[in-house]
């Protein structure tokens, strides 16, 4: 485990905090480690429990990310700890089954999913009970939610708190449901959640809204490199939805007016040889350049060195993507396809601009304007950066959870 970290209070004692997620570090959640540093700086002890087995590149995104001393457990193919909490608290292991089923029989995906997650979760649950943390914060709210069953029946001293964002919302896990009801606060990442989240059954009373935030460090951190004249920056996995075939149409329709205009697509996928013919059917050999999947440093770089940044994503459950986020950041106007809270995070005209999405034609005539008049790229750069330092950061984030938590465990 990490050593403690005292909280900026002055002695105050550092929370002991399990963190239940899916899995850690993936390439695509880079936002669970900035998350995660700054809830070490806001003094607290983290643990972390994934329900799933390694990333292959696990140990090198840790070292990456900063957050290779943090302690993550991992499910083992055997199953031999979730089976051996099962032994020992039979009663538990038939009350987490009854929910599963409860929860699972409407949707064959949710209980087959259920079932094969109860042996884990019970794993989770003995590694919990071993170093009886004073918070167990659910990272997402899905499948998860076996974990949180589990405690808030087996610890109920200790502060049970869960994240429900737009995956979660996609998911509609009955067993979210039932545990919002249950654990002390439940943290979502937009005002747009909210109706999702009361159309789930979940209670408004328990919900509290927190942006996603971004690193400290990046957010102070000045822009690097020089501006090139008509780069245009997207990065994205490459996968259906995310509109990168919309956003290469939409470069053959700028290049008609302003031919210097050219796309760095950051990011792989299976998608990626079909925007590659995509690119070539349009002409676009010479315009479109595809760099794959690149730290997250230079990730920072290469944004600094585009005008714009696009994001065309018409993804079911999009929500305030980091991505913009951190383009804003370092001064590169954002081009986006409106999605839920996407007002939340850009004013039309002012730090971006936002375009209906699956339509290139609007994209082009946004980038149009963006990059024909530096005057106005200029301020709308400034703005943006303004925008994003002043409501996203992550320590400021961390430190609401860390207080609801710390209010929550002082109350019991």
């Amino acid at each position: 485990m990490n050593e403690a970290v005292e909280n900026g209070g002055g002695g105050v004692a550092p929370l002991r905090v399990a963190w239940v997620t899916i899995n850690f570090p993936l390439p695509s959640e880079t936002f669970a480690a900035v998350d995660l540093r700054s809830l070490l700086a806001s003094g607290c002890m983290m643990t972390v429990h994934a329900m799933r087995a390694p990333h292959r590149d696990a140990a090198r995104l840790s070292s990456e990310r900063g957050t290779a001393a943090v302690r993550v457990t991992y499910k083992s193919w055997g199953g031999l700890a979730g089976l051996r909490w099962a032994a020992r608290h039979p009663c538990g292991a038939v009350g987490l089954l009854g929910r599963v089923l409860a929860w699972g029989w409407k949707d064959p995906r949710h209980l087959v999913v259920g079932l094969v997650a109860m042996p884990r979760a019970m794993a989770i649950m003995e590694e919990i009970e071993g170093i009886r943390p004073q918070v167990v914060h659910l990272f997402w709210g899905h499948y998860p939610s076996l974990v949180g069953y589990l405690v808030s029946r087996r610890l109920p001293g200790t502060v049970l708190t869960m994240f429900l964002g737009a995956y979660d919302l996609s998911r509609a896990y009955p067993g979210s449901s039932w545990l919002s009801r249950r654990v002390k606060q439940v943290f979502t990442h937009a005002r747009a959640n909210l109706p999702d989240l009361q159309a789930m059954g979940v209670p408004g009373d328990r919900v509290r809204v927190v942006y996603r935030g971004l690193d400290p460090e990046l957010l102070a951190r000045p822009p690097v490199g020089d501006r090139r004249r008509g780069r245009i920056l997207l990065a994205a996995r490459l996968v259906p939805g995310k509109g990168v075939d919309d956003a290469i149409t939409a470069l053959s329709l700028l290049r008609r007016s302003l031919p210097v205009a050219h796309l760095v697509v950051l990011g792989d996928g299976p998608e990626r040889g079909r925007l590659h013919a995509h690119a070539h059917a349009l002409g676009l050999a010479d315009g479109v350049e595809f760099a794959g999947h690149i730290p997250q440093q230079r990730l920072f770089a290469e944004m600094s060195c585009a005008e714009a940044f696009v994001l065309l994503s018409h993804k079911d459950g999009e929500r305030l993507p980091n991505a913009v986020k951190e383009a804003m950041a370092v001064g590169t106007v954002p081009v986006v396809a409106d999605s839920p809270g996407m007002s939340e995070l850009i004013t039309h005209g002012v730090d971006g601009m936002i375009v209906p999405p699956r339509d290139p034609g609007a994209a082009a005539a946004a980038l149009l304007a963006v990059l024909s008049d530096p005057d106005r790229r200029g301020e709308m750069a400034t703005a943006a950066q303004a925008t994003v330092r002043g409501r996203f950061s992550a320590a400021v984030a961390m430190r609401e959870y860390v207080e609801v938590w710390r209010r929550a465990s002082a109350a019991d």
